[in-house]
């Protein structure tokens, strides 16, 4: 058995492994646990928008996004809407958008 230590141990001739830090093991869990499935914060900011039949800035629909799936950087709401206009959103001014259609 291999404890989980800083530095490296050697397996057999020719062959060693870095075994992370526990703090580091601690970063990578906490990664995979806080892992949305996909289209989460999609469907989020869908259903947001199509209630609100209007605009709304990103604020407001990354609110919308926390209150249905939980914390959620505000980066990931802004990449999204970036990344999806003009084919699913279109945006009406700074900071601001609606579905498009």
């Amino acid at each position: 058995m291999i404890q989980i230590t800083e530095g490296r141990r050697d397996l057999s001739e020719g062959f060693s492994v870095k075994v992370l830090a526990s703090d580091v093991w601690t970063s990578i869990i906490r990664a995979v646990v806080n892992r949305r499935r996909p289209g989460e914060v999609r469907d989020a900011i869908i259903a947001f928008l199509r209630e609100r039949r209007g605009e709304a800035t990103v604020a407001e629909i990354r609110q919308a996004v926390v209150e249905a799936v939980g914390d959620v950087p505000p980066s990931s709401v802004r990449s999204y809407l970036n990344l999806n206009t003009p084919a699913t959103f279109v945006r009406t001014g700074r900071g601001r958008y609606r579905l498009a259609g």
